[in-house]
């Protein structure tokens, strides 16, 4: 578990905590595998996050063993930040990685109705996007983006999607000039879609 991890190891050069709850959106982000435990996942919803959206990413400062060391299945991830904020959340989003060599997008959670529009959004825009897979589904009750509200989506992007969005990966910090913003804009409208329903349900109900 989280709890038992971070009982374990100090952050100094281990990892870090970014995170964002004073924008009090409806839906909420996580990377809970971001740094060097899964390459380019915490920038990733950064740029999702944008100006509107509460975040959380838990990245991984070792460059070495850094995702077998720090990786916490999301069934048992019980950080306390990340708890208090998908307890805020009405619904929300994680991107992970998964592992093949092919561009693909695997699209899961608990939610069926978002992660179905969500993957009919991407496959409009020409991207390959797959059900989640045995055991990365993400419709476990456990998984902590399902204990908001609502439940929530997970997306994991494989290497080969990834290095599409980044030409150095797994370094982060360039970005491909036309895929990275495509992609990001696809997801964010989705996002912004959400949100906009989820108000309106809420102002209905006052």
């Amino acid at each position: 578990s989280m709890k038992d991890l971070t009982l374990r190891l100090r952050p100094e050069g281990h990892y870090s905590i970014v995170a964002v709850e004073d924008r009090s959106s409806r839906v909420k982000l996580f990377a809970p595998h971001g740094g060097y435990i899964e390459p380019c996942t915490g920038r990733i919803i950064s740029e999702l996050a944008g100006g509107e959206f509460d975040y959380f990413i838990f990245r991984g400062e070792m460059h070495r063993y850094c995702h077998a060391t720090l990786h916490v299945a999301s069934v048992n991830y019980d950080e306390p930040i990340c708890e208090r904020m998908i307890g805020n959340a009405e619904t929300a989003l994680s991107v992970h990685w998964c592992q093949p060599a092919e561009s693909l997008i695997e699209v899961g959670g608990g939610n069926e109705r978002y992660s179905r529009r969500l993957g009919e959004l991407l496959a409009r825009e020409g991207y390959t996007v797959v059900p989640g897979t045995h055991g990365m589904r993400g419709i476990d009750e456990k998984n902590f983006i399902n204990r908001c509200t609502r439940a929530g989506v997970q997306l994991e992007l494989s290497a080969g999607f990834r290095r599409s969005l980044f030409p150095g990966f797994p370094r982060e910090t360039q970005t491909h000039p036309m895929e990275f913003p495509k992609f990001i804009g696809v997801v964010r409208a989705w996002l912004l879609e959400i949100e906009g329903e989820l108000s309106s349900i809420a102002a209905k109900g006052t």
